[in-house]
């Protein structure tokens, strides 16, 4: 329930960047990285980890030798992410920077993005950048994951992948499409 508070407190003040006012369901943490294949992922990057229901799903299903990262813009969100998964990478910063820290670490290319960003309330040019830095870095055999309320951001992420698959969840307040985009 403190988390919960928590986030929609985030949400009153950051609205824009939240984008609801609640976590999303374990439903749809489940069905979001059931398209992932992460079992197989040597580097899974999460963007936007809220507090951990879908890192939670994510740290699940990876490898133990598989790397998360989580890029959280958040401080408090971010402290509560490095207490929770002990061993992943949370930095905190936006998400169009992330490129940055991934070449700091030496990570060439992502196996798995999952976001639950909100790219339609997002300034235009803010989701066009992270999605070009999801594109650069997503090994060629990887998948970009992200989830929405709104069927109209297929149109959006068509623009970067030319494969965009769409599921809806209703197991979920409110209930969502998992987009599942890949390069070819």
């Amino acid at each position: 329930m403190k988390e919960k508070l928590l986030f929609f407190k985030k949400f009153l003040q950051q609205g824009r960047h939240i984008g609801a006012w609640v976590p999303s369901s374990r439903y749809l943490a489940q069905a979001a990285c059931k398209s992932a294949h992460l079992e197989e992922a040597k580097l899974v990057v999460e963007l936007g980890g809220g507090t951990g229901v879908l890192t939670q799903e994510i740290v699940r299903q990876i490898p133990q030798n598989c790397d998360l990262v989580i890029v959280e813009r958040d401080k408090e969100f971010a402290q509560l992410l490095k207490h929770k998964f002990d061993g992943s990478h949370v930095w905190i910063t936006e998400a169009q920077n992330m490129h940055r820290y991934l070449d700091e670490h030496g990570f060439k290319e992502v196996d798995c993005f999952v976001s639950g960003l909100p790219f339609l309330s997002l300034p235009k040019k803010v989701s066009e950048a992270i999605l070009e830095i999801v594109e650069n870095y997503l090994a060629p055999e990887g998948v970009f994951i992200a989830y929405s309320y709104f069927p109209n951001a297929y149109y959006f992420f068509k623009r970067f992948f030319p494969e965009v698959k769409v599921e809806f969840v209703m197991r979920n307040f409110p209930p969502a499409f998992i987009y599942t985009c890949k390069k070819k």
